[in-house]
């Protein structure tokens, strides 16, 4: 028997899926993730919802292996098993690879041998019916998959999605949502480390602008890249500005639940009107008022009205509305860093020093769990606090140098760099010396 399991984990162990690809452990991120998924996929709509059963079925076993836990992520896969054969040429197709690569990991791990060899061999056969393209390691529908389970395991996991997806696209130039994929996941990327494919300064990369334009190309009527579209031809110089806000605000009207098209759409708005962003998102709270991003996206818009003026006797009621909203905000998004520190900013914007400093106090009570990338904006963030709001000038130094320690690229070093580097040039200050010697140190800036 156990020279059984033996060689059954080796073939396990060759599959390719959720339970072989490296993807994140991070408790608080799993957490947030299964909650995201559960509300996403009551959504008719969702092309993938199969796919996204898959990720929540792994969600399920790695949060807790218990036995009820694995027996809920079975439940899971043999629902996305369902959903995947309707959507299959006569039920059988390789987008149920990773599924029954999943289901021989599952019944594994419940014991169940007879069970985990079928689905191996399930998988077998899928695998040789279904070859991989001469010069591919997958077949693209698994490039396709994993570059979507990627994309939603946070920021350390975007470069790798967006290499699956080129491969996948490489593949079958054809497919919608690996085109949408690609994209959605090198603007992520480029907007957490700072290297945005678009900005005031700079024009659009052109690889990244050739993609676009066959992701448009390919499906004309997605939302979300109609937005991405529009923005990359401001940039590139090829659409006026109020134009694209006029065409930003139809494209608003067609947001429906879930609303993840609704993000990018603010967030351009943001940019070049900000009144009119706050607007749309009032709307769209006061139409979904229960919806989590919904309410997310009106915090964000509150966030830069408030910060855009950058004073502390601004309007009451506007300060009031900001707190309420990010409150309901992080009692929807539980594990929302980022939420947190914002609310912590307003609330120190208000005159209640006393509530943001608590709130900075329970978030490094946190720190042990949470993930570099929250590591370092809490840590950037909390000596910019130090230092403007508690004139603690030491202790916001020793926070700056925690967040540059943080071997990853983004705003958030980049600013804690750019005010270490202007204390150490400063001979007068009475720790140039060890700043000097501290940046010097550093391999990764």
């Amino acid at each position: 028997m156990a020279a059984q399991k033996t060689t059954m984990m080796e073939r396990l162990s060759q599959l390719q899926c959720h339970f072989t690809w490296t993807l994140s452990d991070n408790v608080r991120r799993l957490r947030d993730t299964r909650h995201f998924l559960e509300q996403s996929i009551e959504s008719d709509s969702l092309s993938w919802k199969g796919q996204l059963y898959n990720v929540l079925a792994y969600i399920h076993y790695k949060i807790d292996n218990s036995t009820e836990s694995t027996e809920n992520a079975l439940a899971c896969l043999r629902k996305a098993e369902v959903i995947l054969k309707e959507q299959a040429t006569d039920g059988r197709g390789p987008e149920l690879m990773v599924n029954q690569a999943d289901q021989a990991w599952v019944h594994y791990h419940l014991g169940e041998m007879a069970d985990a060899q079928r689905c191996l061999e399930e998988a077998a056969s899928l695998q040789q019916e279904f070859p991989a393209p001469p010069g591919f390691e997958m077949h693209p529908e698994v490039h396709g998959e994993k570059g979507w389970t990627l994309i939603k395991f946070g920021a350390d996991f975007r470069k790798e999605a967006v290499s699956e997806f080129e491969k996948a696209v490489k593949g079958d130039s054809n497919r919608k949502s690996w085109h949408k994929g690609l994209i959605l996941a090198k603007v992520k990327m480029n907007r957490e480390t700072g290297t945005e494919t678009w900005n005031k300064q700079n024009r659009p990369d052109p690889l990244f602008l050739q993609q676009v334009e066959k992701a448009k190309e390919v499906d004309p009527d997605d939302i979300r890249i109609s937005m991405i579209y529009l923005i990359a031809m401001v940039d590139a110089g090829k659409k006026p500005v109020d134009e694209a806000v006029r065409e930003a605000h139809t494209l608003a009207l067609r947001v429906q639940r879930p609303l993840g098209d609704l993000s990018n759409i603010l967030y351009f708005l943001r940019l070049h009107d900000l009144e009119s962003a706050l607007h749309v998102a009032q709307k769209f709270e006061k139409k979904y008022p229960s919806d989590r991003e919904a309410k997310k996206q009106l915090a964000i818009c509150y966030k830069r009205t408030i910060f855009k003026s950058g004073q502390s006797n601004q309007d009451r009621v506007l300060m009031e509305n900001a707190i309420r909203v990010y409150e309901d905000v992080i009692r929807l998004f539980p594990f929302y860093v980022r939420g947190r520190i914002d609310l912590a900013a307003i609330y120190a914007m208000s005159g209640n020093t006393g509530k943001a400093d608590q709130m900075y106090l329970d978030l490094l009570k946190e720190e042990e769990g949470m993930e570099p990338a929250q590591l370092q904006l809490l840590y950037s963030k909390y000596a910019g606090h130090l230092h403007s709001i508690q004139r603690s000038s030491d202790e916001s130094i020793d926070y700056h140098k925690k967040a540059v320690e943080i071997p990853r690229q983004s705003p958030d070093i980049m600013r804690s760099i750019q005010i270490l580097k202007k204390l150490a040039n400063n001979y007068r200050h009475p720790r140039c010396d060890e700043l000097q010697e501290f940046l010097l140190g550093l391999n990764h800036i």
